[in-house]
């Protein structure tokens, strides 16, 4: 069994930089662990998926969302021929996801090292390995860089996650709305509004002013689903 017993050895064989300030370990403590463990890849996805429910939500974030939804259902009632539909994806997400998805990040845009992803993935207990080596045994940058890349491109995102997000404490919802013709729908001070174009919750701004009464906004025009109990 080998041992790493000193930085310039650590340093040689993963081609670390002293910079990183990177946390020397023992391989009796770090690679014993991480031998077990499964590499990165977009196999990772599959992973601690995100819910779907308005029941893990957080209060009041929760209620907020039952109200506007209550408000929504109300007009599809009232106004049939508008075929008004929404769809959620994701509600709360699981904090050890938001890991993945923010050091595959890091590391496949060259922000940290494999190493670093690995020593941060192990404090919040994630058996993954970042750590790829060649047909020869030896330590991959290029491989290990390449999956992180193929992780970020199947969680299908353009930044690394944050791990404090709304999604995260349960007070954001990806949910997408549309509808064919205009309609009415009160908000949560009676006020009626019509709405018509453009004919998507990610766009249009009359919905939007609705669901900021109730306490479910939006505001990232990036992330057109993406509402929220702050809107970002």
């Amino acid at each position: 069994k080998r041992f790493f017993n000193t930085l310039e050895t650590l340093k040689k064989e993963y081609n670390i930089n002293t910079n990183d300030r990177v946390i020397v370990r023992l391989e009796v403590e770090y690679g014993e662990e991480i031998r077990n463990f499964r590499l990165s890849g977009k196999e990772w996805v599959k992973e601690y998926e995100d819910k779907s429910s308005i029941e893990d939500l957080s209060s009041p974030f929760k209620e907020n969302v039952k109200d506007f939804l209550k408000a929504i259902d109300e007009a599809k009632k009232e106004v049939p021929k508008a075929k008004i539909t929404y769809s959620i994806s994701s509600t709360r997400r699981p904090y050890k996801r938001a890991v993945l998805m923010h050091y595959c990040h890091k590391v496949a845009r060259n922000k940290i090292t494999p190493q670093q992803a690995q020593i941060e993935t192990q404090k919040e207990n994630i058996p993954i390995n970042w750590i790829h080596t060649d047909s020869s045994g030896n330590y991959s940058d290029k491989i290990s860089r390449a999956k992180a890349l193929d992780m970020v491109r199947a969680y299908n995102i353009a930044y690394p996650a944050s791990l404090t997000s709304h999604h995260v404490r349960g007070n954001a919802i990806d949910i997408t709305i549309t509808w064919q013709s205009s309609f009415t729908i009160k908000d949560k001070t009676g006020e009626i509004h019509t709405i018509d174009t453009p004919r998507n919750g990610a766009t249009n701004p009359d919905l939007r002013k609705v669901g900021k009464t109730y306490g479910v906004k939006r505001t990232l025009e990036k992330d057109p689903p993406h509402w929220s109990l702050e809107g970002n």
